[in-house]
């Protein structure tokens, strides 16, 4: 990943997000290759919407300087986050993803949706 030490690529939740969603990205294109004429396509695309909405959430709630909107913008990020969950379980039960990808990528998210909460809380902190 390009980092930079100015911008949302400097943010430590970007950073760590970045990878994870491109391993998820990555996933879903395997299974978009593997069942383009199955009828849970759907369901892939949208899960790979909801992965690039994550960073763009988090990018917006970076670039808010009103602190009710960053938090707004980061409750999105984390919403974006179990909605994506909810897709991988349901791509993994129709035998569309993995087992090992659903795990990693799971797990994974599972880890930055703490990450996220944990800012939440520091700025829910800071307002009081």
């Amino acid at each position: 990943m390009w980092i930079s030490d100015k911008g949302i690529s400097s943010f430590k939740i970007y950073q760590d997000m970045f990878p994870i969603i491109t391993g998820v990205l990555n996933a879903l294109v395997v299974c978009e290759e593997k069942n383009n004429n199955s009828p849970f396509i759907f369901l892939i695309l949208d899960s790979k919407i909801k992965a690039t909405d994550i960073l763009s959430f988090i990018a917006s709630g970076y670039n808010n300087y009103d602190t009710k909107l960053k938090v707004m913008e980061y409750n999105k990020a984390r919403n974006a986050i179990s909605i994506l969950q909810s897709n991988l379980i349901l791509l993994n039960n129709y035998k569309i993803l993995l087992d090992e990808d659903l795990n990693e990528n799971y797990t994974n998210l599972e880890d930055k949706l703490k990450m996220i909460s944990g800012v939440l809380r520091k700025i829910e902190k800071l307002k009081n």
